[in-house]
């Protein structure tokens, strides 16, 4: 579905049990390797810890059938939207596990007119990602199981709620930008894939 400003496709060729067992695995790998970085500047004390490292590594570079499976399925949801074809565009994905009283607050995504934020949620948790976007209007995103969303990130600021009590919301947070945007506005391209 596509709302006026938010593209949402529910993905059901993704076996999420698999890919639940492989983001807990990837959090630990990456809090064994990265617990050291210099953390991002959308962190507060409810931050979960993919986000605090997210400018340090690429979920799409994990070897993993689920995740070459949501590659492609993001790359055709995004190509089959108004998208400027004629850039060069590259993805960057983290994997946040959200426990008990973590969220993420009012935030936005740096980048150009070429650059987009999205999501897979791999297990919601009753939860949402609510969006005000610059002229005004506000959507509410309901978490659903399989539910891939993604919109322009220059033009928005976006917040998630917290999971349900003793349970995890996991999702693959995402960043997509032009060859130009990165080059523009990030201080490293070595973790950026085609898309």
């Amino acid at each position: 579905m596509t709302r006026r400003k938010i593209v949402s496709v529910l993905l059901e060729e993704i076996d999420l049990q698999k890919l639940y067992k492989q983001c807990l695995e990837i959090e630990g790998l990456v809090a064994d390797t990265l617990s050291d970085k210099p953390q991002n500047y959308k962190i507060d004390e409810d931050t979960p810890f993919g986000t605090r490292v997210a400018d340090f590594y690429n979920v799409f570079c994990y070897p993993s059938v689920e995740l070459n499976s949501l590659y492609h399925a993001i790359r055709n949801a995004f190509y089959s939207n108004d998208i400027d074809v004629s850039k060069k565009y590259y993805i960057q994905g983290w994997v946040n596990v959200y426990r008990e009283k973590q969220k993420l607050n009012w935030h936005r995504h740096w980048g150009s007119e070429h650059s987009y934020h999205g999501f897979f949620c791999v297990k919601s948790s009753a939860g949402n990602t609510q969006y005000r976007f610059d002229d005004g209007q506000r959507i509410k995103v309901d978490s659903e199981d399989g539910l891939l969303v993604f919109t322009k990130s220059n033009n928005n600021f976006h917040k998630t709620s917290r999971p349900l009590k003793d349970e995890l919301r996991i999702t693959i947070a995402f960043d997509i930008h032009s060859y130009g945007s990165i080059k523009k506005y990030s201080n490293s391209l070595d973790h950026w894939v085609p898309l």
